[in-house]
């Protein structure tokens, strides 16, 4: 029998075949590109794309300052340090690490936990040294589904029109 609680539950994705998965990976790496550069095969991944979206918005759901606080107050009893006196660093503090994503949070204050050096609360920016290159490429990864979310949008609704627009269109009499 497993230990393990699930922290939420998450929607299904979308069963997707290994030329789909290649086909994002590399359409992620090329989403700030002009719309021009992106070739008409990522038509394909268009339809996955915000089950995708909503799963990354999902993982980056944020832990909240209740937790955090809970935590923070855990780890200075653990320690026998004193709560910071000023409580408007501290409510910053809070605020900064309730928006990170709880298991980027949970993974930084594991860190802290086994070797913190100091006799001083971790403040924000020490618990983000550790996790700094995996906030930013799930971040990263969010923003680039969604621009080429709305680039591939553009591209449809582009096309939309022009095809709209050719039928008020004239012939050429020549």
């Amino acid at each position: 029998m497993s230990a393990i609680v699930p922290l939420r539950r998450m929607a299904a994705l979308p069963a997707v075949s290994d030329r789909q998965r290649n086909l994002l990976a590399w359409a992620l790496s090329q989403a700030e590109e002009p719309l021009v550069h992106l070739p008409e095969e990522l038509e394909e991944i268009a339809p996955l794309l915000p089950s995708f979206i909503e799963q990354e918005r999902a993982n980056a759901a944020p832990i909240g300052a209740a937790e955090v606080l809970k935590c923070l107050q855990a780890f200075a009893d653990r320690r026998g340090l004193p709560m910071p006196e000023n409580s408007f660093a501290l409510d910053f503090d809070v605020e900064l690490m309730g928006e990170w994503p709880r298991d980027l949070f949970r993974q930084a204050i594991k860190m802290a936990w086994m070797d913190w050096p100091y006799r001083r609360l971790p403040d924000a920016q020490a618990l983000r040294s550790y996790i700094r290159q995996d906030l930013n490429e799930r971040t990263g990864k969010l923003k680039r589904l969604e621009l080429l979310a709305k680039k591939l949008e553009f591209r449809r609704k582009l096309a939309e029109r022009t095809e709209e627009m050719r039928r008020f269109s004239r012939p050429v009499i020549r």
